[in-house]
């Protein structure tokens, strides 16, 4: 908690020092600063009682402030924000996706590591380990494919919504490693016990219908090949499917093939929407012919004009002097 109120503290000097340089951008910039403030004070009250459920309840309140906090200053101040560039988000968000993601190879690797330890590695304890390892690939499949490659529309309400949910994304990818080590290790102790069972079942599903609701925030491009209300409605059905029947199992093995089953179900319908889509969906655009390539030789050996710009694809390379007009020809 600390180290989180000494990182919050490097946000307020920045949000400050940006409203100190731009004073067009100073009342955003201030209004950021006081709800960092707020939180900060009430994280510390949390930190300082000793009431645990006093102390409980004072971090939900930070954690509802804290989100509240840029959407409350999107609506006030909409008209002096700049445009969101949003390119950058997918890279970004992608890579801290995948650090988490391999809490799912270290859950198996630590409940496997403790049936070892405990003597009892058996054929089905390598089978859990096998399908333990399925599941946390078929979760990192889902979301690069249906996720990671697109950007969130540009809106700026839009966008932090997209990086609220993954937060909760990181957190369920979290905590079905702990389910997937919980699960491996109750297997050992003769039986699975239901906090192990909810756990993973729990996270998974919550894994499954953020992503769905991340989906309903992209940008859609004409070569999309994905449907907008099927493919996240078939996540949300998965994560409905593996709650239930999870529920249901008291087999570590059975538990983790029905996970593994729900998450297959966007996996499938996305390798196969793929494979179905037109060539005209996913094909680039043709090149079109410039005058310079139809030209005769004659008329190109002639000819100093520099080719048009705007012909796909061939870019501007160096800024001309009409962009920069204080620059010398």
């Amino acid at each position: 908690m600390i180290a989180y109120l000494a990182a919050r503290a490097v946000n307020i000097a920045s949000w400050l020092r940006a409203g100190l340089r731009e004073p067009v951008f100073r009342p955003v910039a201030l209004r950021f600063a006081l709800g960092l403030v707020v939180v900060a004070v009430v994280l510390g009250f949390g930190l300082a009682s000793s009431d645990p459920t006093l102390r409980v309840v004072l971090w939900a309140v930070a954690v509802v402030l804290d989100i509240a906090t840029p959407f409350a200053t999107v609506a006030a101040l909409s008209n002096e924000l700049s445009a969101i560039s949003s390119s950058k988000f997918p890279e970004r968000f992608g890579l801290l996706t995948m650090i988490v993601l391999g809490e799912s190879v270290t859950g198996v690797l630590s409940g496997v590591s403790g049936l070892h330890d405990a003597g009892r590695l058996t054929p089905a304890g390598v089978v859990q380990g096998l399908l333990g390892s399925c599941v946390g690939f078929a979760l990192a499949w889902t979301y690069y494919d249906f996720i990671a490659r697109r950007p969130p529309r540009p809106a700026i309400l839009t966008a932090l919504g997209w990086v609220h949910l993954h937060m909760i994304v990181i957190i369920a990818v979290a905590a079905t490693g702990a389910g997937i080590s919980a699960a491996i290790a109750a297997s050992a102790g003769g039986g699975l016990d239901t906090p192990a069972r909810l756990l993973l079942t729990g996270a998974v599903a919550v894994a499954l219908v953020a992503i769905a609701a991340l989906e309903t925030t992209l940008a859609r491009g004409p070569d999309e090949f994905t449907h907008p209300r099927w493919s996240p409605g078939l996540k949300l059905g998965a994560a409905a499917a593996v709650a239930a029947l999870g529920a249901l199992s008291s087999s570590t093995t059975a538990l983790l093939a029905m996970v593994l089953a729900g998450l297959l179900v966007p996996v499938v319908y996305g390798v196969t929407a793929w494979a179905m889509a037109t060539p005209t969906d996913t094909a680039a655009p043709a090149q079109t012919a410039t005058p310079a390539q139809t030209a005769s030789p004659a008329e190109t050996a002639t000819s100093t004009a520099s080719p048009d710009p705007r012909a796909w694809p061939v870019p501007r390379i160096r800024p001309t002097a009409d962009a920069h007009p204080g620059a010398e020809k």
